[in-house]
């Protein structure tokens, strides 16, 4: 399950890090009007996007592992530090604008790698 979590949210995160490039898609610096988005944010996505597809489609599942323990590590971080720092919106850490729906959003991802990593571990693993 964690090369398929791997892929799938690198995939996730390479389109929106693209997306966020596109003019037509960004308006007062939100992508899609929601999600507030610079070419920092977008290169996180993008980096996070290819590190995501690349674990995902290695031969072993413990590349996927990692990134995921990754994603529940940084992204928990980057969760709490955006609601605590930017509640209404802002600069992040001075790298990055986020504002709630990143929040929310980067809460989910983070939620997403837990349940991942707890439900693998409940599994016996097989080499």
């Amino acid at each position: 399950m964690f090369k398929q979590f791997a892929l799938i949210i690198g995939v996730v995160f390479l389109l929106i890090g693209i997306l966020g490039f596109i003019d037509p898609l960004v308006t007062d610096g939100k992508l899609l009007g929601i999600f507030a988005v610079d070419p920092v944010h977008n290169m996180i996505h993008i980096v996070s996007g290819v590190l995501g597809i690349a674990t995902g489609l290695a031969r072993d599942f413990r590349p996927a592992m990692m990134f995921t323990w990754g994603l529940l590590l940084v992204y928990g971080l980057v969760t709490v530090l955006g609601f605590v720092m930017t509640p209404d919106g802002g600069m992040l850490l001075g790298l990055m604008h986020v504002n709630m729906a990143d929040n929310v959003l980067h809460l989910l991802i983070t939620v997403g790698a837990a349940a991942v990593i707890f439900s693998e571990q409940r599994r016996p693993v097989y080499h």
